[in-house]
């Protein structure tokens, strides 16, 4: 029986939630302060992409406290060692988690797409470049608006999220974020190759061209890795 119990516990992956938002939240600042350290060091003055990161780190830093907040409250954990206040705690984080990371998700792009737009401003004012920058841009939104509204409406009364003996239905949520993170993969892909060919037409060196186009294609680790989830118990 104790042997049983063990193996039950070891099963638990609270204290990977754990880890995994402490150590977003460590990667998260510190590549934004690198970043600001650089344009202080480069005398460059604050731009909107800027802003937009700051406010990403921000709502990046809330994900990882729910993440960790979960992971107190059972997260990770088997369901039948939880009692029912710390299901209901964590239920209730974890659906404020959803609308945040939507946003979360959105202000990345949207910052991204803004350094493009400054990064390269003559290839900007081409029309190929610039249908590509705002198709994405209006991309991003929609789906990070329609994430949000989604989460909204999820069940008929809000409560339900967190206590199902109530009487309503829900959406597929699962079925419904699994096509969201699809699309916002897709986008994220292409976020990520669309500077390439501008690279490729500047007046440089080759090695050049290849060692900046692995800079902005190192984003693709983003892309490779999961989002962060709390998972339901």
């Amino acid at each position: 029986m104790e042997s049983g119990t063990t193996l039950q516990s070891s099963a638990n992956r609270d204290g990977d939630l754990f880890a995994t938002g402490v150590i977003m939240a460590i990667l998260a600042t510190t590549a934004v302060i690198l970043r600001m350290g650089c344009k202080r060091h480069l005398k460059n003055p604050v731009s909107a992409d800027d802003y937009l990161i700051f406010l990403s780190l921000v709502l990046a830093l809330g994900l990882c406290a729910m993440l960790i907040l979960c992971a107190h409250y059972g997260s990770g954990r088997h369901i039948y060692e939880l009692d029912f206040g710390a299901i209901t705690y964590f239920l209730k984080v974890q659906w404020a988690f959803e609308f945040v990371y939507s946003i979360t998700v959105t202000t990345v792009k949207l910052s991204v797409l803004l350094f493009y737009h400054r990064m390269f401003p003559n290839a900007a004012t081409t029309l190929k470049f610039r249908v590509g920058l705002y198709s994405l841009a209006v991309v991003s939104v929609i789906l990070g608006l329609g994430t949000f509204i989604a989460c909204v409406f999820e069940c008929d009364l809000t409560s339900l999220y967190w206590d199902r003996t109530s009487y309503g239905l829900c959406i597929d949520m699962k079925a419904f974020l699994l096509s969201t993170a699809i699309l916002n993969l897709f986008t994220d892909i292409a976020i990520l190759i669309l500077p390439i060919s501008v690279v490729w037409k500047l007046q440089i060196k080759k090695s050049q061209k290849v060692a900046i186009s692995g800079i902005f294609l190192l984003g693709g680790l983003y892309v490779v890795a999961p989002p962060p989830t709390t998972g339901r118990s």
